[in-house]
């Protein structure tokens, strides 16, 4: 009898169940994907009830289903916004408890960034975590190599668009005036070595309203067909492809810079 992860009303959910929903939404060996996810709302636990074990057989599905593709977690810890010392060691990430299990595995390969690190399993781990300068979006980013690559983006659980980290590189890229770089300073400590640094964040201007109107990004993503939604349990799993968001997003930055975060009736502020 095969164990079920999760219960939601008369609903079982297996590993089997979550193999058919990552096939259902086009994921397919060889491709790199990122994973944003939250299983609070998926359903009670059933037959698992260690969170640790649940999470790395739902991370182990993951890569066997992309294989030899590379999984990539954000595990954001927000240290220097914080002023906390970095530790990829011990830097615990604030985006969800199957986050926290993804880097500490011993296969798993975390970056040395110090607000936005992401920890990646696969061919291309390296890639992904080499931090090439010290700014969070932008040229040389990581959020530039996963448009680059073309990676496909998962919401886990969660509602994809309001955990998107992605939408912020895109703000960047097309300098929107309701966002400012600011310089955050603090150390970052690898083994027996502590260095002090500064990097650069992409942040929003709190005297303005910069919330994303999450229900006409959807719309917009999805009549262009680059966005899909599948019910999963008492959630959802969403998918991107990042290229195509970037893409299609830019555009429209270009014509009205502040069309992720007003709807057409309301007022530019």
């Amino acid at each position: 009898m095969k164990e079920v992860l999760f219960k939601y009303k008369d609903q079982n959910i297996t590993k089997d169940y979550i193999i058919s929903a990552l096939k259902e939404l086009g994921l397919k060996q060889g491709e790199d994907l990122m994973v944003h996810s939250g299983l609070g709302e998926i359903g009670k636990l059933a037959d698992i009830k260690d969170g640790n074990k649940l999470g790395n057989i739902i991370i182990d599905l993951m890569i066997d289903l992309i294989k030899p593709g590379t999984l990539i977690f954000p595990v954001y810890s927000y240290s220097f916004c914080n002023k906390e010392e970095f530790n990829p060691k011990e830097s615990l990430s604030t985006v969800g408890a199957l986050t926290n299990i993804f880097w500490k595995r011993k296969d798993s390969i975390r970056s040395l960034h110090p607000i936005f690190s992401i920890a990646a399993i696969g061919k291309d781990a390296e890639h992904y975590t080499e931090i090439k300068n010290n700014v969070c979006f932008g040229k040389e980013t990581f959020f530039d190599r996963l448009v680059e690559s073309h990676v496909k983006v998962l919401g886990f659980g969660t509602r994809l668009v309001a955990a998107l980290t992605l939408l912020h590189h895109t703000e960047q890229m097309n300098n929107v005036p309701y966002r400012y770089i600011k310089s955050f300073e603090g150390s970052i400590r690898t083994g027996n070595t502590v260095k002090e640094e500064k990097f650069e964040y992409f942040v929003r201007n709190l005297d303005m309203d910069t919330y994303f109107r999450l229900d006409k990004i959807e719309k917009f993503l999805s009549k262009h067909d680059a966005f899909n939604s599948i019910p999963f349990g008492g959630s959802r799993i969403d998918i991107v492809e990042s290229s195509k968001v970037f893409n299609l997003l830019s555009k429209e930055l270009q014509k009205n810079p502040f069309f992720l975060v007003r709807n057409e009736d309301e007022k530019q502020k």
